[in-house]
C-alpha cells in the first residue's frame, strides 16, 4: 500500500492504460490475492514480460541545434503500474536486506534513502577541501557509462546477490503491507 499510495496518479499509464489510482483501489479491495500475487512473483524470480512492456515517447531536449540527430531526444518508457510496483517492492526489500545487514557503503548514494547527488557532490566537495587544506594533491576522475545498467551483465548481479545471502523468502501475511 505504502508504494502505491507513493505514486503520482497523474503520471501518465502504461500500455495497459491503467493510472495508479486505479490500481490503488483495485489494491485495496483484493489486498490478498495482489500480495499473494507478488510475493510468487519474488518467490519465482518472475517479472512478468507484459509488466516490462512500455510505450517509448520521445521528448526533445532542449538548446538542441540538431533535430534530426537522434541525441537529441530523452526517451522516457511508461511501463504499467504493476511493473512499478515490482520493481519498488524489490529495491524495497534490497534496501532493507542492505540495511540490517550492515552491507551497503557508506559511500554509496546510490539506491538509498536519503543520499542525494547532492550529498555525494557535497562529500567529495568536502573531501577536496580537507585534502587541499593539508597539502595534498587531489585528483577527481567521473566516470559516465552509456546503457550501464540495460547492458549489465545479469549472471553476476544474480550471483552476487546469492553470495550475500539475499533471502528470497516473500512477505507471508499481506497485513505486514499497510
Amino acid at each position: 500500500m505504502e508504494a502505491i499510495k507513493s505514486m503520482n496518479h497523474k503520471k501518465a499509464p502504461g500500455p495497459d492504460h491503467l493510472t495508479s489510482d486505479i490500481c490503488q483501489h483495485f489494491i485495496e479491495t483484493y489486498p490478498t490475492q495482489v500480495t499473494n500475487l507478488f510475493n510468487r512473483c519474488m518467490h519465482l524470480s518472475h517479472f512478468p514480460t507484459s509488466w516490462k512492456t512500455a510505450f517509448i515517447k520521445t521528448i526533445p531536449k532542449p538548446n538542441k541545434q540538431d533535430y534530426n540527430d537522434i541525441s537529441s531526444y530523452r526517451p522516457i518508457g511508461l511501463i504499467n503500474v504493476f511493473g512499478k510496483l515490482l520493481e519498488k517492492l524489490i529495491a524495497k526489500r534490497l534496501s532493507y536486506y542492505m540495511y540490517i545487514n550492515n552491507t551497503a557503503n557508506d559511500r554509496q548514494y546510490g539506491f538509498k534513502e536519503q543520499k542525494t547527488t547532492t550529498d555525494a557532490l557535497r562529500d567529495a566537495i568536502n573531501h577536496m577541501k580537507q585534502a587541499k587544506a593539508q597539502n595534498k594533491l587531489v585528483a577527481a576522475i567521473s566516470l559516465d557509462i552509456e546503457g550501464a545498467f540495460n547492458h549489465a551483465w545479469w549472471p553476476a548481479l544474480l550471483y552476487r546477490l546469492k553470495k550475500t545471502k539475499m533471502p528470497k523468502k516473500p512477505v507471508q501475511n499481506y497485513s505486514k503491507l499497510y
